[in-house]
């Protein structure tokens, strides 16, 4: 067994007081690598980060390094490459990691799938991008026979020093493995630091010696790795990590952080989940003689550490200032249409600009009446100005309409990002204007395209709120000039006291005649009354169903074993319904898998499974547990539906061993 000795860069806050600062200079262009990791199916965020990536400035490459995808199957990974193709990015080389081992096909079949999808040649490869090494290592084995996620074998590891020995030690180079070493990052280190639990990923490479024995030779390497969710505001989230017999300066080590969910210690000797509304990852430039590294946070869109390694001397790693956010408007959590989609908007991307009538802070950019592309407002001629943020339908943010008032506008939960709103109260206070004529506008679609005769779709996220005279009403308009109510709120409606912060879901004919149609929301004969607020428009040929509120979890059929896998398997069956109670299809679920009696884990561990429901709102999620564990039980941690967002659940079920465990 190789002793080490690690030299965190980041130990504790006192370590980072050490810190020289950096003087800026006039440093050649870089080569920018960002590195994402661990989206497991949070293809939203997953967006989120593509576009925010780019905000900063194209990359000349992009290292996912592992856990691409929930289970593995070829419907993870057609979900998560519709992301990959609809967002901007540079080229991009993955890493392969546990989660795409999850399905019960053989370890040959998982490889190839991986292969296929991602264009790699193998678990292990290598490239150059303007020059800048870029290599990832990876398992061949995901059976967990051995007790470990990752055994890289002979010939990997042979290959993986050849490769190291081309570059000399002040030439950068950027390796990936989705796993951690020992004693090298968050959640890895044999003695606590601060509040770290220890030996919570000590296991994970089968032949972690050799490898540390390999890289112990490099200080001029830079390994990036990921698994652990565990957050990156921690003071040990790199390290520099020497070995006996190699530099004394050893390699430095990075945790890239996780698209999906975040973790720390849970002050137990064990971890839990900070935040399943996290997403972080990591910018890194390249430069001749030193390499820069940002992690940031795109859920709360800012600069957590921003870190140089010098490529010579000790290495040490010095902290710097960190870079402002860009003030480009960056489309936040927002979903991706359905199959079948006719068009949608979520309104996000619109060009926003300070207040002018309202007593808003002017560096808060939140209002337009410029829409999206295709989109348009039809405000009566006879409407006086009064507050002109208000004037007929408006873009804003959330944050800007509750800063001009509350009184429930703060109630709707489904509105994010950027909203439509038609506000006749807030645009009375100014001059009065309804007293000369009532508040009249009409948010209009662009023209989507329709087969006369068939069904379409229509859904959308609305806030509405009634009083006195106020009207409004939602309707589809065909290029025949026929018209289809959605819906009507006001006197003498059924919906006379308004709805608020509900997904609305209606289906209507398109005549036999008409080849496309709009869709309209008018609120008219308003005066100094409430609101209406929409998000989300989904128009489609398939069936736009409502946000996802029910849940239930049960155990399936016993567990069983899984040939070749060396572990049994329990199940669980997970029923998700809309708000009307229907069964919501396409939705992915996450439940997490716990279990009590491993040689390993003796006080218990768990795992984290993903499926999709079915067309009757089912999955049948397969947990994963040691053959000789007490027992098992599930925890349904979170649905997502792709279009409807998050739903938090936490249904538990208690799942026995099998007999012959």
């Amino acid at each position: 067994m190789i002793r080490t000795k690690h030299i965190c860069a980041a130990l504790a806050a006192a370590a980072l007081s050490t810190f020289a600062a950096v003087p800026a200079g006039a440093d050649p262009k870089p080569v920018t690598v960002d590195v994402v990791s661990d989206v497991q199916g949070d293809t939203r965020d997953f967006a989120v980060t593509l576009n925010e990536l780019d905000a900063l400035g194209r990359a000349d490459h992009l290292a996912f390094n592992g856990d691409l995808v929930p289970n593995g199957s070829e419907r993870d990974y057609e979900q998560l490459f519709r992301t990959v193709e609809t967002s901007p990015h540079p080229p991009i080389s993955y890493s392969i990691g546990n989660h795409e081992f999850y399905t019960s096909d053989p370890d040959p079949v998982e490889v190839a799938r991986y292969k296929r999808y991602t264009g790699m040649p193998g678990p292990y490869h290598s490239r150059t991008v303007r020059g800048v090494p870029i290599i990832h290592i990876g398992t061949t084995d995901g059976t967990y026979a051995s007790g470990h996620a990752v055994v890289l074998g002979e010939e990997q590891l042979t290959w993986l020093a050849a490769e190291l020995a081309k570059y000399p030690a002040d030439k950068p180079v950027l390796l990936f493995s989705h796993h951690p070493l020992p004693d090298t990052v968050s959640g890895t280190f044999a003695e606590p630091v601060e509040d770290q639990a220890p030996k919570v990923y000590r296991k994970d490479y089968k032949e972690a010696d050799r490898l540390l024995g390999i890289l112990g030779k490099h200080p001029n390497v830079v390994l990036f790795t990921s698994h652990t969710h565990w957050d990156l505001r921690r003071n040990d989230w790199m390290s520099r990590r020497t070995v006996p017999g190699g530099h004394p300066a050893g390699f430095a080590a990075v945790n890239t952080g996780a698209v999906q969910t975040s973790f720390g210690p849970d002050g137990k000797g064990g971890e839990k989940g900070l935040s399943a509304a996290e997403n972080s990852a990591l910018r890194v430039q390249v430069f001749p003689k030193k390499v820069r590294i940002e992690s940031r946070d795109f859920y709360r869109r800012e600069v957590i550490r921003a870190v140089e390694i010098p490529m010579g001397g000790d290495y040490k790693p010095v902290e710097v200032a960190k870079p402002a956010w860009p003030a480009r408007p960056v489309p936040p959590r927002k979903p991706h249409a359905l199959t079948g989609t006719i068009g949608n908007e979520t309104f996000d991307g619109v060009k926003l600009q300070p207040a002018v009538d309202e007593g808003i802070p002017a560096d808060l950019l939140g209002w337009t009446h410029q829409g999206p592309a295709g989109w348009k407002v039809e405000t009566s001629e006879a409407m006086p100005d009064g507050m002109r943020e208000w004037r007929g339908w408006s873009f804003v943010t959330p944050r800007f309409w509750t800063a001009a008032d509350t009184q429930l506008r703060e109630a709707f939960s489904r509105g994010d990002g950027v909203i439509a709103v038609a506000d006749s109260d807030e645009h009375d206070d100014k001059d009065n204007p309804a007293k000369v004529a009532p508040f009249d506008s009409t948010l209009v679609s662009p023209a989507y395209r329709v087969t006369g005769g068939s069904t379409v779709h229509v859904g959308f996220a609305s806030h509405y709120r009634q009083e006195d005279r106020q009207r409004a009403r939602a309707y589809v308009r065909f290029s025949d000039g026929t018209e289809r109510e959605l819906l009507a709120y006001g006197p003498g409606t059924a919906d006379d006291a308004g709805t608020r912060d509900q997904y609305v879901t209606r289906e209507v004919q398109v005549p036999a005649g008409a080849t496309s149609m709009e869709v309209r929301w008018r609120m008219h004969d308003a005066r100094n009354n409430w609101y209406w607020a929409i998000d989300d428009v989904q128009v489609s040929a398939a069936k736009v169903v409502a946000p996802v509120t029910g849940m239930s979890a049960e155990p399936a059929a016993d567990a069983r074993d899984l040939p070749g896998k060396g572990w049994w398997l329990p199940q669980a069956k997970v029923t998700v319904t809309d708000s009307n109670g229907a069964p919501v299809s396409r939705a992915l679920v996450e439940v997490r898998f716990f279990t009590k009696g491993d040689a390993h884990w003796p006080d218990g561990s768990y795992t984290t499974r993903h499926g999709w429901t079915d067309a009757q709102g089912v999955t049948t999620i397969m947990g994963q547990g040691p053959t000789k564990a007490e027992y098992a039980w599930v925890t349904v941690q979170k649905i997502t539906h792709q279009t409807l967002g998050d739903s938090p659940a936490t249904t538990a079920a208690k799942i026995l061993p099998p007999p012959n465990s």
